[in-house]
């Protein structure tokens, strides 16, 4: 990180940038997605595993999930630092709003402004949705890519962003624990009343209170640092030492 003096931090945490997104359907329903679009949802709902679904339904729960159905209103932003006391702190920002392509420009800023380039981002299920959804609405917006998530033609162990799901499956390839249970396994508090898949896409799109989403994803970025100290069994003790940023 080029703008903080790290010399005694931890070495492990020291470029470590902790990433989570809130996303959600472009359009509140199935019925207002734009028509050359409609089609290729058509398709998708063909093929549904949920016969319990209308496609209404089905486009609510799952389009916020796929970059070329949703749309990025929040990125939640978190990295560690020595504060006055010299002592590790956690501080996290979140970029969020209904101008995507802005949140996306101001993202890369932080990026290539703010940090080296040995920088390493870190997200639960990052390697499977937060780095790829965010490079897909990217390269939609026209945003060129900053050169830490230029993964294109990279392979898969070329990629050195971390995951904490990764990091939980020891080699497990098909398990997959979410957020919240792993946050409650390790005792981390912030777990309760999170806003989570479907519940994200519903508060924008009926009481758009983006505070609450915004809120929430700070937290996020709070349990996923901790979360990242107790798989590494890192023993640094955040307590009253996360700041958020507005």
């Amino acid at each position: 990180m080029s703008d903080i003096q790290e010399t005694h931090i931890h070495p492990r945490i020291k470029h470590i940038l902790f990433v989570d997104i809130k996303t959600v359907s472009q359009s509140d329903s199935y019925h207002t997605l734009p028509q050359n679009l409609q089609k290729f949802w058509d398709k998708r709902f063909a093929y549904r595993r949920d016969e319990d679904l209308n496609i209404e339904e089905h486009y609510f729960q799952q389009a916020s999930l796929q970059a070329e159905f949703g749309k990025i209103v929040t990125i939640g932003v978190g990295y560690f630092y020595l504060d006055e006391h010299k002592e590790t702190a956690l501080r996290v920002k979140a970029f969020a709003g209904a101008d995507e392509k802005g949140l996306l420009e101001d993202f890369k800023a932080l990026i290539d402004t703010k940090f080296t380039d040995n920088l390493v981002m870190c997200a639960h299920n990052g390697k499977e949705f937060d780095y790829p959804y965010l490079c897909r609405r990217m390269v939609i917006h026209g945003v060129e890519l900053p050169l830490t998530l230029n993964l294109l033609h990279k392979k898969p162990w070329e990629i050195p962003h971390l995951d904490t799901l990764e990091m939980w499956k020891f080699g497990d390839r098909k398990h997959k624990t979410s957020l919240s249970l792993l946050a409650t396994l390790m005792d981390i508090p912030e777990v309760e009343n999170r806003l989570e898949g479907q519940d994200i896409n519903k508060v924008y799109h009926e009481t758009q209170d983006m505070k609450q989403i915004t809120q929430g994803c700070m937290r996020d970025i709070e349990i996923l640092a901790k979360l990242f100290l107790k798989l590494n069994q890192i023993p640094i003790n955040l307590e009253n030492r996360v700041y958020k940023i507005d």
